[in-house]
């Protein structure tokens, strides 16, 4: 058990305190590295009780993080590049692609806002996301909704979804596109059921208008319309030893 701060965790790596960031988040930026209404979601999705350990997986730049904090929660955040951190809160840098530097059933919920896109392998992230949630625990993962008219316009004539061209390969790293029904398939295999789907806000499937023209009403915060796709999931089992194919 590592202790930080006035409470103890259940990882298997040491904590160190963040580093001043070189990137800090101007007010009412808080989303600006997630599409628009996706951090509302997550909030009013996360069920975890205030003064339970909760994990930011690929925190970024840790407004989520600072959102936790503030709101009670013992926030611990994940991520590649502490240097861009400026949450006050443990921060542990580590490849998510890797096995998750949390010791098992140590955490109440694990938070991975716009992450799985940027994994070469989704499934042993949601595998061992499983492994590390208290039984009962949540799992919140979003990701950009490939099944919208824009993503699915995008690939009829330009063969690929939107986010996932090129440069939005080599400048985001966006290299796993993966729909709601892949996520449930995964998280079943791995002790885990969906509780809830919800919705960003919307764009228009007009390359020139996409940025500029948000769709906020709740109209358009749906699989057709909407930028990300918000799944909540709930550990009810363990992980299958084995898969099988075929």
């Amino acid at each position: 058990m590592t202790q930080f701060g006035s409470y103890e965790l259940g990882v298997s790596s040491d904590l160190t305190p963040p580093q001043p960031s070189i990137v800090k988040a101007a007010p009412g930026e808080e989303d600006a590295l997630a599409p628009l209404g996706t951090h509302q979601k997550v909030r009013e999705l996360l069920d975890a009780k205030p003064g339970s350990v909760v994990a930011d997986a690929g925190a970024g730049r840790g407004a989520f993080t600072r959102w936790l904090v503030e709101t009670g929660y013992r926030a611990i955040a994940l991520g590649i590049d502490r240097y861009q951190f400026s949450a006050n809160a443990p921060f542990i840098q580590c490849n998510l692609d890797e096995s998750l530097p949390l010791a098992d059933e140590s955490v109440s919920a694990i938070v991975a806002v716009e992450l799985i896109e940027h994994l070469e392998n989704p499934f042993r992230f949601i595998r061992d996301a499983t492994r590390c949630l208290a039984p009962s625990g949540t799992l919140l993962i979003s990701t950009p909704n490939v099944l919208s008219v824009s993503a699915k316009v995008s690939f009829i004539v330009r063969n690929y979804f939107v986010p996932f061209s090129d440069r939005d390969y080599y400048s985001n790293g966006h290299i796993s596109p993966v729909q709601p029904d892949s996520i449930r398939r995964m998280a079943e295999r791995c002790g885990l059921v969906v509780i809830a789907t919800a919705y960003s806000a919307g764009k228009l499937p007009v390359p020139w208008l996409r940025h500029k023209v948000p769709l906020r009403a709740s109209l358009f915060r749906n699989e057709w319309w909407a930028d990300s796709v918000i799944v909540k999931l709930r550990k009810v089992g363990v992980a299958q030893a084995k898969v099988v194919r075929g």
